[in-house]
């Protein structure tokens, strides 16, 4: 009798853990954050663009 009830617990306590079929949406954590970082880095992309061109515009003019 007492396996009985250890494997019936033991089955209630693995049926209470298991995972969700569907899990909870992640958190939109930082998107603004992270929206201005994309934004910065595109810039930043092209401020490197337009330096390079600047500076073989220069070297061509030496």
């Amino acid at each position: 009798m007492n396996y009985s009830i250890l494997i019936t617990f033991c089955l209630v306590c693995l049926s209470a853990c298991s995972p969700n079929d569907s899990p909870a949406p992640t958190p939109k954590l930082f998107s603004e954050s992270r929206d201005a970082l994309d934004k910065a880095k595109a810039v930043e992309g092209l401020l490197q663009q337009q330096n390079a061109a600047q500076q073989q515009a220069i070297d061509a003019q030496k």
